[in-house]
C-alpha cells in the first residue's frame, strides 16, 4: 500500500501515470465501491428482517409491496456477487444498477415501515 502511494503521489507530480498505476487506482476504487454496497445492503437486510414478521400480520397492500420488494432485494444480492465476477468495465454497470436498486429498497421499507406505524 505504501508502495502504492509513494507511486501515485510520484505520478501526480511527474504529470503522468502508467497503466499499471491508473489499474491500481481502479483496484482501489472498485473494493471500495463494493465495500460500501456491501455495507449498504447489509442494513437493508436489517431493515428487512425487522419488517418480516410485522408484514406477515399485515394488510394485503403492504403484503403485496413487500413482495415485490422481496424479489428485488434478491437481485440487488446476485449483482452485488456479479460485481466480484466481472471486469472493471462490467463493474462500473453493476454499481449503477445496483445503487437504483439499493435506493429503491430503501424507498420500498420505508413506505413499508410507515404503512405498518398507520
Amino acid at each position: 500500500m505504501v508502495e502504492f502511494l509513494q507511486t501515485s503521489s510520484y505520478a501526480s507530480l511527474s504529470g503522468s501515470t502508467s497503466h499499471e498505476q491508473r489499474k491500481g487506482t481502479f483496484m482501489i476504487d472498485s473494493e471500495r465501491m463494493k465495500a460500501g454496497l456491501q455495507r449498504e445492503l447489509e442494513l437493508l437486510r436489517s431493515m428487512r428482517e425487522e419488517l418480516r414478521l410485522q408484514v406477515t400480520l399485515a394488510k394485503a397492500d403492504v403484503r403485496s409491496e413487500w413482495e415485490r420488494l422481496e424479489s428485488r432485494f434478491e437481485l440487488a444480492q446476485e449483482q452485488l456477487k456479479r460485481t466480484r465476477e466481472h471486469s472493471k468495465v462490467a463493474v462500473h454497470d453493476i454499481e449503477s444498477q445496483l445503487r437504483t436498486l439499493v435506493e429503491e429498497l430503501k424507498r420500498g421499507y420505508e413506505a413499508i415501515r410507515r404503512m405498518l406505524q398507520t
